[in-house]
């Protein structure tokens, strides 16, 4: 390019160039699309998509190896399509794949391997960013590649949770295409930027990751080419090796007469105006105002804005979220957006340079009439350019002639390219497992149009308690293939499910950038987190199905469902009564939200029920309606006998010690931050070492399998004292402790919460750790003082002391051999209370989730049990109370001391929750076990029935908790 002039009329041959370049653009897109999309018969063989380049070391892959003696035959076979087999073995042999695999299972499986490992690769590329601070050269590379793994993980998502469960192999293909592309982007950027050992390492691992992710992708082509007769896959071959992939009839030579027809969209109404005067008024004046305003994730709608003639000298940006955009301008050298970054300044590299950058989506940014220029401030071209995304260094002037002449012939090859792209890809695939749907999804709702698919949706919505929304809005949304599996039919109500919650995240977003009231303010950010936790548990939900993991599916759905809740909870609770009609909308759309993933989950029950056999699916129902699950032993009289693992090693030590060089950290916090994000595969033991820690601790989502090793309860002490009381603190952030990362252990702790008079919610330790185990631990506080919030959850000889709901949350944990202890209030507590030991909080009958108490202590402190003889009437105290409508508590072998309450529970407010919660006993023991006078909505467990809540049956506890030598 030349820098002779600044303005657009001085520059034609400039013009001429930027022109061609970027007609060449599109047309190469075109021959993109056309090499990757364009067949019709599975009778020949597929192209192969482009692959990143061998790695230069063996991978290391995050999933247990294991020998390919011992590999199933069907992964052996299934793996002769990649182009990396030793490596696609190793990592599928590990207990994550189904016994007797399907060819999709399989694949959806490798998909899992490169997307467990992709965000381990993003976690490195954090650990770069962080340690560039002063190093633009490397922060710039660093940032571009969290971007390309960030559009990675998108199109991973979209390809295993979105296409291929609705037989969507072209959408596979590309999005997986276009992930692995995202992948060498992230590496190649790198490469400029490869000064420090974290670097080189990250680039090593990238390797590997794109090693997993060409896998995968050979396995798709395979799968599209041949279906299940994985006798036939192969490793991908182009057109070098002679195979093409047709669209119409071999010899036919395509239609090339009778092209397609097709552009942009005529008669488009604006949304939105750009223009340069603004004296009017109605217009946006530039066009990154008018893109900001675009609706978030809009599937059904163009948006479009009207760009009026003037030359607009901005950067665009138009971010993921912003879908189906529309550019309208007045006309080519009218309507001109100009810009001027170039790789010499500092901070730029190629990728970022751009006037108008598109983030990818899936549909496109529509652009008509409209001149983007760039035009550089000073010439292109330093010896060391920030350089990312495949850079390209700048072409000479004196090359011009040269550069059109090629650009000419490329162009005209491209063009012919595209001819060839809408002349076949018209055609249909007729050996095809069942045809697409004619409409790409997400489309504007149409109607299902096989009587065969609206009786199996029929059927399977029979399994909901809402079973005409279930219908509508599957039927509506026009995302069941045609004669669905109901394995196929329960997929697509968890997508209309994720995609109606990242629709709510966006209206909570707005409804964040609108309010000025703080306690809207807290509930709408709180409501942003758990929603984010909720599409992570679905996710893996959705995923886990595939590979016929139906417990897991079922309690991470509960788990995404019960996040729903919470969020619509809370916003109700501190909206008050609020008539604002943001809010308002903001509750029907999450209460709406709320119904879609209640009937998804209804479903994924009668599935692990009843399987296929979808004529015998019904509603959920519980102990209440006289039914229990099988159960796989027969009592519960010998408890499991497994805990907290031995002979550990600790990777870190926290202790109060201050002197120099000790080689502990000072807080446990310090600690947490230094365990490794998503280690999925190793445990990071934390000592604690005697003392008392006066902190906040916060476990993070990322940080998995973190254990806590104390020295002992009463010697190892976390304490805090946050409360509802203070400005800004939520039940949820008052705990002591909190911990999300799956896989969380404790031994040897006492954690507390000291939060004093006037007495609120002040929560001790609060967990949403799945797979969790607590042994040997003490919590200690009020009201709220253990919060077990959800997913599974084992505790073990602990000590825990409260008095109101003072254990409570909406999680599947036991306890096992607990003391379990009634202090005192905090205000005048000679005068009597109310306390109950238990406040349970599930929300829905389908959620697999309940507290059961085996062998436990119930019992007083020695200063509330003085209290309570002083004047026994006026100290009332119950097992448990129906926090929410489907309340689950049971007591099994436990010893209930003279201080409970003949009665044994108390309601919550009035009859709410008395005909469908489950308070059950079962052989108790103890002055309080005496059932004679329980309410009536109290349960005695029937004896055949009593394992349904053993740790084997109820948490699936003999998988995942290491057995006691």
């Amino acid at each position: 390019m030349t820098t002779s002039s600044t303005t657009h009329s001085r520059k034609p041959r400039n013009f001429l160039y930027i022109s061609m370049a970027s007609l060449l653009s599109f047309s190469l897109f075109s021959l993109f699309l056309f090499l990757s999309l364009s067949s019709s018969s599975t009778t020949t063989l597929k192209t192969n998509s482009h692959h990143p380049a061998k790695p230069k070391q063996k991978p290391r892959p995050n999933v247990p190896p294991s020998s390919a003696s011992t590999t199933p035959p069907e992964i052996l076979q299934a793996c002769k399509a990649t182009r990396f087999q030793d490596t696609c073995v190793s990592s599928l042999s590990n207990p994550n794949v189904p016994r007797n695999p399907t060819p999709l299972q399989i694949i959806q499986s490798a998909i899992s391997v490169s997307n467990t490992n992709l965000k381990t690769a993003q976690s490195m590329v954090k650990s770069i960013l962080d340690s560039s601070t002063g190093n633009i050269n490397r922060t710039t590379a660093a940032k571009n590649c969290v971007e390309a793994l960030i559009n990675s993980q998108y199109r991973i998502t979209r390809s295993t949770d979105d296409a291929l469960p609705r037989g969507r192999v072209k959408d596979a293909r590309a999005w997986m295409g276009a992930a692995l592309l995202y992948q060498y982007d992230c590496s190649n950027a790198l490469k400029y930027a490869n000064d420090t050992s974290l670097t080189r390492q990250t680039m090593s691992f990238l390797d590997t990751l794109m090693a997993f992710s060409s896998n995968a992708l050979s396995m798709i082509v395979s799968y599209d080419a041949f279906g299940n007769e994985t006798k036939s896959w192969g490793p991908p071959k182009t057109e070098r090796d002679g195979v093409w992939e047709l669209g119409s009839a071999p010899g036919s030579g395509g239609d090339f007469g009778s092209g397609f027809r097709g552009g942009f969209p005529s008669e488009l109404t604006a949304d939105v105006t750009v223009c340069k005067d603004t004296s009017n008024g109605g217009c946006y004046k530039t066009v990154q105002e008018a893109v900001n305003t675009a609706p978030d994730n809009e599937w059904g709608h163009r948006y479009v804005i009207h760009i009026k003639e003037g030359v607009y000298n901005e950067i665009v940006r138009v971010p993921l979220e912003k879908k189906n955009v529309v550019f309208l301008g007045d006309g080519m050298g009218k309507t001109i957006i100009t810009g001027s970054l170039a790789v010499g300044q500092p901070g730029i590299s190629t990728y970022n340079t751009a006037t108008v950058g598109e983030h990818p989506s899936r549909a496109k940014a529509l652009n008509r009439h409209t001149t983007i220029m760039a035009e550089p401030s000073s010439p292109t071209g330093s010896s060391k350019p920030l350089n990312n995304f495949g850079h390209r260094p700048p072409f000479l002037s004196s090359k011009s002639k040269c550069f059109v002449i090629i650009i000419a012939i490329v162009l005209l090859l491209s063009l012919v390219s595209l001819i060839l792209f809408f002349t076949l890809s018209s055609k249909t695939n007729k050996e095809h497992r069942y045809s697409p749907q004619t409409q790409p999804f997400p489309s504007i709702p149409a109607p299902i149009t096989t009587r065969q698919t609206q009786t199996d949706i029929h059927l399977a919505c029979n399994a909901t308690q809402h079973p005409q929304t279930c219908e509508s809005s599957l039927g509506e949304a026009n995302v069941v293939p045609p004669n669905p599996t109901p394995l196929q039919v329960i997929q697509s109500a968890i997508f209309v499910s994720s995609r109606n919650l990242t629709t709510a995240k966006s209206i909570l977003n707005s409804l964040l950038a609108s309010t000025t009231n703080p306690n809207i303010t807290i509930a709408a950010k709180l409501c942003l987190e758990v929603l984010g936790y909720s599409q992570y548990r679905i996710s893996s939900a959705n995923q886990s199905l595939t590979r016929g993991e139906i417990k897991n599916a079922r309690a991470w759905m509960s788990a995404g469902l019960s996040y729903q809740y919470d969020c619509y909870g809370g916003l109700i609770y501190n909206a008050g009564n609020s008539t604002s009609k943001p809010i308002n909308e903001t509750l029907l759309f999450l209460e709406s939200l709320v119904g879609l993933t209640s009937n998804a989950l209804s479903m994924t029950v009668s599935y692990d029920l009843f399987g296929n056999e979808t004529g015998s699916w019904r509603p959920p129902q519980t102990e209440r309606d006289g039914f229990w699950e099988d159960s796989v032993l027969d009592s519960v009289r010998g408890f499991f006998r497994g805990g907290f693992p031995s002979k550990l090693t600790a990777d870190a030590t926290v202790c109060k010690d201050e002197s120099k060089d000790n080689g502990c950290y000072k807080t446990v916090q310090e600690a947490v931050n230094a365990a490794p994000d998503n280690a999925m595969d190793r445990r990071f033991v934390i000592h604690i070492k005697e003392g008392v820690y006066e902190e906040i601790v916060r476990v993070p989502f990322e940080k998995k399998n973190v254990v806590f090793l104390g020295d002992g309860m009463g010697k190892s002490v976390i304490t805090g004292s946050l409360s509802v009381g203070q400005i800004g603190v939520t039940t949820y952030e008052s705990a002591t402790v909190g911990v999300l990362g799956d896989g969380f252990m404790a031994s040897g702790l006492t954690i507390q919460n000291t939060a004093g008079a006037p007495t609120h919610q002040a929560v001790a330790f609060r967990s949403d750790s799945d797979l969790s185990i607590i042994e040997n631990c003490e919590f200690l506080g009020n009201q709220d003082t253990l919060y077990a919030h959800s997913l599974r959850q084992f505790y073990k000889s602990c000590h825990i002391e409260g008095n109101v709901d003072f254990i409570f949350g909406n999680s599947a944990a036991i306890f096992q051999d607990c003391q379990i202890l009634i202090r005192p209030r905090q205000e005048k507590p000679e005068k009597g209370e109310n306390n109950a030991v238990t406040a349970h909080g599930r929300t829905d009958p389908a959620q697999s989730t309940g507290f059961v108490f085996q062998n436990c202590l119930i019992n007083g402190t020695e200063e509330y049990m003085a209290l309570y003889r002083s004047k026994p009437s006026v100290h009332k105290n119950f097992l448990g109370r129906p926090w929410k409508e489907f309340s689950r508590t049971v007591f099994i072998h436990c010893n209930l001391e003279a201080l409970l309450s003949p009665q044994g529970w108390m309601p919550w407010s009035g009859d709410f929750a008395l005909k469908t919660l489950y308070y059950g006993e079962f052989e108790n023991s103890g002055p309080g076990s005496d059932s004679s006078q329980r309410v009536t909505w109290s349960s005695q467990i029937p004896a055949e029935h009593v394992a349904t809540y053993s740790v084997q049956n109820f948490i699936q506890g003999d998988e995942w908790i290491p057995t006691s030598s």
